[in-house]
């Protein structure tokens, strides 16, 4: 499922899609903002399902998502993707092997690609239960009736998204730093996130290893060498 607002990215969204291995995919994109009218009229493919949305963020997008997938596909199992991020080929695939009732799946930044190039904060990284932040743009679960984003919330909503499902019973899961990486090229006003690159790298304690290479390497070994600025 991908909420989209920017028609810029209907090509990294098609391409996202395209290049994941795992057969059994359909992906529903949740037209809004700028974006309204965009996919339908450039994406003849019968996988992909366009809906439309008001919605003014993108917690209203993914609810009215997840709505369309109670109607006509209650249970399905659901994987979250922005329109601008990088997802590698292993990423749908990762999902669904670690897919478990009454559990989100999710990521952090490990990949992050700045205008300056690929860095990789994965160091430290440690799959398993783990318990706050889960990116909004990396989950996957089945789908369950109670299960929304808070729209009052203009940032952070994943974080709070993560908080209620613990209320709810169900626990949180970190997969590994590869097959994702996030995008924060551009203006920090064109994000959700609008941090500067000086507060990703703050996040992450000042500890990355700068990359010499572009956004499919979060699909291959961590790097190893030095840390730092």
């Amino acid at each position: 499922m991908v909420p989209s607002h920017r028609p810029g990215m209907t090509g990294n969204v098609l391409a996202n899609f395209r290049r994941q291995t795992y057969k059994n995919k359909r992906l529903l994109v949740v037209e809004n903002g700028d974006a309204l009218g965009v996919y339908e009229r450039e994406w003849p493919f019968p996988e992909v399902r366009i809906i439309k949305s008001q919605a003014t963020s993108a917690s209203g997008a993914r609810n009215a998502g997840l709505n369309w997938l109670r109607l006509f596909h209650p249970g399905a199992f659901v994987v979250t993707m922005d329109d601008d991020d990088y997802y590698g080929p292993e990423y749908l695939s990762e999902h669904a092997l670690h897919a478990r009732p009454w559990r989100i799946n999710g990521k952090r930044w490990g990949w992050v690609s700045f205008d300056s190039g690929v860095v990789y904060f994965g160091n430290g990284w440690t799959p398993g239960p783990a318990r706050g932040l889960l990116l909004g743009g990396t989950m996957g679960f089945f789908e369950h009736p109670e299960l929304r984003f808070d729209e009052s919330v203009l940032c952070g909503e994943d974080s709070v998204f993560c908080r209620e499902a613990n209320s709810l019973g169900m626990s949180t899961n970190l997969l590994t730093a590869q097959h994702y990486c996030l995008s924060r090229e551009g203006s920090p006003d064109a994000h959700t996130h609008k941090a500067k690159d000086s507060k990703i790298w703050r996040y992450a304690g000042f500890a990355g290893i700068r990359v010499g290479g572009g956004k499919a390497l979060c699909s291959g070994p961590p790097p190893q060498g030095p840390t730092g600025r």
